[in-house]
C-alpha cells in the first residue's frame, strides 16, 4: 500500500536512484566483453540450465556485497547459501549441493563466514561440497554456487502480455535489526516450515502454471519486478495499493528489501486463482500487484494517481539495448 507521507513521484524517484537497482547496470558489461562466450539467452536468468535426460540441471552463482562481508561476516554467510538457493527455486530448480569460495581477513571472520553458511544450509538440508579458500588476511569475500534440477525451468524472459505479477512471501518474518532492507523469514524459524514453504514453490513449479518468475534480490521488490519486465520486453501497471505491507515498516522501504523468501512470478489470468488459492493455503502470501502488457513502460498507481517509474524506450536497468516506443 501506499504512505500518505510519500508521493508517488517520489517513490518512483527513490526507487530509480536506489542503489540495490543501480548496481544490475553493469550486468551488461559481461555481454560487452564475452561478446560471443556470452549465453544471451540465459545472460538475464538467476541461472543456467542444460538437459540431462527426463530433466535438466540447473546451477547458479551469487556473491555478497563486500561492504556486508566486511561489517556482517555471519550475515554475509548466511545471506550467500539463501541468495544462491532462492536463484534455484526461482527457476524451478530444487537445490542438492552448494559450493563456495571465501577470503576473510582474520580467522574470527572465517569463522564468522562458515558458521553463517552451516545455519543456511543446515535449514535447508542442504551439503556444502568443498570450495576453494583464500590465504588469512585476504578481504572477507563469500560466494556460493549451488546445483539442483527441474522437470522443466522457469525463465525470467517469458512473460507474456495480460499476465499477472503474482508477489509470493512468507509473512512470518522480521526486518533485521542491522539492515532495515531486509525481510528475514528464514532463520529462527522451525526449518520444517521452511523447506515447507519451498516445496510448496516447487509443486506449482512443476505443474507448468508459472510463466515466468525471478526471487526478490538486492534490487528489492519493485526494482526485482521491474527488472522481470525489462528481460521479457514488456511493461506493466503495478497497484501499490495492492502491495501488502507489514505493520511499522515503511511502505518506501518495504518497496526496495530484500526478502529470504520472496518471488516475483508471472501467470496467465486463467490460472491466476488457481495458483493464489495453493500458496495461500500453504500458509504464504499471494496475491497480483500488476499486470503485464506491451507498453514497455512500468506504471506505478495508487487510487486514481500514476506515475511512470520506467519507459523502456530511454531507460534501462540493465543498459540493454533501447526499444523502440
Amino acid at each position: 500500500m501506499a504512505s500518505p507521507d510519500i508521493t508517488l513521484d517520489k517513490i518512483s524517484e527513490t526507487i530509480r536512484e536506489f542503489q540495490g537497482i543501480k548496481l544490475k547496470r553493469e550486468i551488461s558489461v559481461v555481454k560487452d566483453i564475452l561478446g560471443d562466450q556470452a549465453d544471451t539467452q540465459m545472460l538475464h536468468d538467476d541461472g543456467v540450465f542444460f538437459s540431462e535426460g527426463d530433466r535438466f540441471i540447473v546451477t547458479a552463482c551469487d556473491a555478497i556485497l563486500p561492504m556486508i562481508c566486511k561489517k556482517m561476516p555471519r550475515f554475509a554467510g548466511r545471506s550467500a547459501v539463501v541468495a544462491t538457493v532462492n536463484d534455484l527455486y526461482a527457476m524451478g530448480a530444487t537445490p542438492s549441493v552448494i559450493m563456495n569460495s571465501i577470503g576473510a581477513k582474520t580467522n574470527e571472520d572465517l569463522a564468522e563466514i562458515l558458521v553463517g553458511m552451516k545455519d543456511a544450509a543446515e535449514i535447508f538440508g542442504i551439503k556444502i561440497h568443498g570450495g576453494h579458500l583464500m590465504p588469512i588476511g585476504s578481504p572477507n569475500s563469500i560466494t556460493v554456487t549451488a546445483v539442483g534440477t527441474s522437470k522443466k525451468p522457469i525463465l525470467s524472459t517469458t512473460l507474456k502480455d495480460s499476465d499477472c505479477l503474482l508477489m509470493v512471501f512468507d509473512t512470518k518474518g522480521v526486518t533485521p535489526d542491522n539492515y532495515p532492507l531486509a525481510w528475514n523469514s528464514t532463520f529462527g524459524r522451525d526449518p520444517k516450515e521452511v523447506r515447507r514453504n519451498y516445496e510448496m514453490l516447487h509443486r506449482i513449479s512443476d505443474q507448468g502454471l508459472l510463466t515466468a518468475g525471478k526471487d526478490i534480490s538486492n534490487a528489492g521488490l519493485i526494482g526485482t519486478t521491474a527488472i522481470l519486465l525489462e528481460t521479457s520486453d514488456k511493461g506493466a501497471v503495478i497497484d501499490i495499493d495492492k502491495i501488502i505491507v507489514p505493520e511499522n515498516i515503511s511502505p518506501i522501504n518495504w518497496y526496495r528489501s530484500f526478502f529470504s523468501f520472496g518471488f516475483i512470478f508471472g501467470v496467465s489470468k486463467e490460472n491466476e486463482d488457481v495458483v493464489i488459492r495453493e500458496f495461500k493455503n500453504s500458509g504464504l502470501s499471494a496475491n497480483t500487484i500488476g499486470k503485464v502488457n506491451n507498453t514497455h513502460k512500468i506504471i506505478l498507481k495508487t487510487g486514481e494517481q500514476t506515475e511512470t517509474l520506467f519507459n523502456w524506450g530511454k531507460d534501462s536497468i540493465l543498459r540493454r539495448p533501447c526499444l523502440k516506443n
